[in-house]
């Protein structure tokens, strides 16, 4: 199945964060039962970012849709997601507004 891009909106940076875990591996919390968060790094140290955006997808409808979030990144399994990522960096779909 082809899946088409048919709209998207508001591309955002994010910050990926993760749970902290433990030492045998059970996810850390908080004393309020808060899962406590860890920023993701990459391989130089930097901050992992991706670019949250508002889509519609040919896949799930048609243009009257609900928009939904997604998270564009440069290392996304699929090609869609990967291709999307991309026309946003080079501005097709606006300027991506900072976290």
């Amino acid at each position: 199945m082809e899946i088409k891009l048919l709209a998207c909106r508001n591309p955002k940076w994010v910050i990926v964060k993760m749970p902290e875990m433990d030492e045998n591996n059970n996810v850390k919390k908080d004393d309020e039962g808060n899962l406590i968060l860890q920023t993701v790094l990459d391989e130089n140290g930097n901050p992992k970012k991706v670019i949250d955006v508002e889509c519609q997808w040919s896949h799930l409808g048609d243009e009257t849709q609900e928009f939904l979030h997604f998270f564009a990144n440069p290392d996304d399994p699929m090609e869609h997601g990967r291709k999307l990522y991309q026309e946003i960096i080079d501005g097709k779909h606006g300027d991506i507004a900072d976290e």
